[in-house]
């Protein structure tokens, strides 16, 4: 999935990919935890292949990315069905979290207090709890679309300088 994604994305025909991995989903409706966390597993390494493939991409010419991490409901292991609690969601641009950890090794050589908070992630860790708690806080999942496109540099010139979390309230 990942090599076909950024094989699409080098060719610059889209201006919108969407990769969806069902596996996590399956294994919380078998109630398996092994498996889910297996998944979520794979999940996180997809995502670092698609970033570093974007970051590449980046540099080859003059396309800008915008990457969202979400869920479109949760489904825990111990109910085995989809629940109504708010999901992740994060919002980036690759390119921007490279010249952040960029910054973050410079600094580390340093002090860690010449970072700008503006640089910081906010969250800490890509959950429902700590999301709930980042810049965007909490919104309706009719919200996530107007929310992803206002980032898109295409459309609107925006640069994100920290990555964006929040839980979407799909409910509301």
């Amino acid at each position: 999935k990942g090599d076909k994604a950024l094989e699409l994305m080098r060719e610059g025909k889209y201006d919108f990919g969407f990769v969806h991995v069902k596996a996590v989903d399956d294994a919380g409706h078998d109630k398996d935890r092994n498996r889910k966390i297996e998944w979520l597993q794979n999940s996180d390494n997809l995502l670092k292949q698609l970033v570093q493939g974007l970051q590449a991409i980046s540099k080859e010419g003059t396309d800008e990315f915008v990457v969202c991490v979400t869920g479109d409901h949760s489904t825990p292991v111990d109910h085995g069905d989809h629940t109504c609690e708010p999901v992740p969601f994060m919002l980036f641009d690759p390119c921007a979290v490279k010249l952040m950890e960029e910054q973050q090794g410079e600094s580390d050589k340093k002090d860690e207090s010449s970072i700008d908070d503006a640089t910081r992630f906010r969250c800490k860790a890509f959950d429902e709890v700590s999301c709930a708690s980042g810049s965007l806080g909490r919104f309706p999942g009719s919200e996530l679309m107007p929310i992803i496109m206002q980032a898109t540099p295409r459309d609107s010139g925006a640069v994100l300088s920290d990555a964006q979390n929040c839980a979407i309230d799909y409910d509301d």
